[in-house]
């Protein structure tokens, strides 16, 4: 590895497996958010029924907007996860439903 006007070259898999360690801990940590906001909302709303998920779902979209690096990290780990992993991950009855309220709302 050599240093060329302040670049770096050499072994790519070095920088690879940095920002794949980096992705998975804001995953970790965003999926560690997604389930606290679940359980928060699901003490208001019925997690079991389809109108308390998209009530929970309307809140934690409502609640994000309040705080930009949470809607930041939502965004990039969906992206970067994908929808469906983050679903099976977070593992929570309203968790279909906010994963893909969020993906819409992140395409707007």
């Amino acid at each position: 590895m050599s240093m060329q006007n302040n670049v770096v070259i050499g072994d790519d898999n070095t920088l690879t497996d940095s920002k794949q360690i980096n992705n998975n801990i804001d995953i970790t940590q965003t999926t560690q958010d997604i389930k606290a906001l679940l359980e928060e909302f699901s003490e208001e709303f019925n997690a079991t029924s389809a109108k308390g998920q998209n009530k929970i779902k309307d809140a934690i979209i409502t609640d994000i907007q309040t705080k930009p690096d949470l809607k930041t990290r939502l965004h990039k780990a969906l992206k970067a996860a994908g929808e469906q992993t983050l679903i099976e991950t977070v593992n929570h009855p309203a968790a279909r439903v906010t994963i893909k309220g969020l993906k819409a709302f992140f395409e707007k």
